[in-house]
């Protein structure tokens, strides 16, 4: 990776050694890299009170509050892209509806990146992979990543997510 942003708050020293793991769930980085996503996060959320519509609970965690009759997807949509950039000008975009995933059993939404003791490295897991097709080339060391257009998921955001530019 080259760069990492949330909304358009860039995000410092971004791990260069990466990983896809269907097999992991969330995303995971450094300690030091999480508490960066989540500062920008902050950052991103205090820019304008349509941002970020829920509770914050803890770090990258907002309550979904049903009563206040906002649906489901305007809540996602009130949450920033999260952008990847490659140093060969690939850009992957990491909505809301596939990086938030549901504490079990509650209205509670977490950001699916979790801390890691390595610096300097990251692994992507099932979360990054949702709505995405994979071309893995081992012997070349590449991987191919589109987007893919094979859900009903009526919760799904794609487009026009609040500070998605860079």
């Amino acid at each position: 990776l080259d760069k990492l942003y949330i909304g358009n708050v860039h995000i410092p020293h971004v791990p260069r050694v990466g990983f896809i793991d269907s097999g992991a769930s969330s995303a995971y980085t450094s300690y030091e890299e999480r508490e960066h996503i989540n500062q920008a996060f902050d950052q991103f959320c205090k820019q304008d009170s349509s941002r970020c519509i829920g509770e914050k609970t803890k770090d990258l965690c907002y309550r979904y509050d049903i009563t206040k009759n906002t649906a489901l997807r305007t809540f996602f949509e009130s949450f920033p892209t999260i952008t990847l950039t490659t140093p060969g000008g690939g850009k992957l975009n990491w909505y809301p509806s596939e990086y938030f995933t549901q504490v079990y059993e509650t209205q509670e939404f977490c950001v699916a990146v979790e801390p890691i003791g390595k610096k300097n490295e990251f692994i992507l897991g099932a979360s990054f992979m949702k709505q995405h097709m994979y071309i893995f080339d081992p012997e070349g060391e590449q991987v191919g990543i589109v987007r893919a257009n094979c859900s009903d998921d009526m919760f799904r955001v794609t487009t026009g997510v609040v500070g998605s530019s860079i």
